[in-house]
């Protein structure tokens, strides 16, 4: 039987990530078993509005259906339980398998930053509304 993916506050493989993101905003790990599949950092904008930063690991590739699955239970949750009205966030343009996750979840393109990480890379800009 297949074991079913869980999300989690804490995780040993991410707690150096989330003791950081403690004093930013929420923190959430995706994993399977005790295996982490990725992490994100929720961080309120405005009221209504929050920007979710995510890292993916490896694995996650491994188990995308049932991963993007929790990822889907996560964003309604955020949504009921913050009352918001907006997710937004940033993917880099040379990591077409985020660029294809996040439509899935049904954000929408809304534009690019060039030159946006350390690398020069652009990141495009998403976001879902309610």
């Amino acid at each position: 039987m297949e074991e079913k993916v869980r999300m989690s506050g804490t995780n040993a493989a991410v707690e150096h990530l989330a003791g950081e993101y403690e004093s930013l905003g929420l923190s959430l790990t995706v994993a399977r078993g005790e295996q982490v599949l990725a992490c994100a950092l929720v961080r309120p904008i405005h009221p209504g509005v929050i920007e979710l930063t995510a890292l993916l690991s490896v694995a996650f590739v491994e188990h995308t259906l049932s991963a993007g699955r929790a990822c889907k239970e996560i964003i309604a949750g955020l949504f009921k339980q913050l009352h918001l009205h907006r997710i937004q966030t940033t993917v880099r343009s040379d990591f077409p398998a985020g660029l294809r996750f996040v439509k899935w979840l049904g954000f929408r393109r809304e534009g690019v930053a060039r030159q946006y990480s350390h690398d020069r890379v652009d990141a495009i800009y998403y976001a879902i509304m309610r």
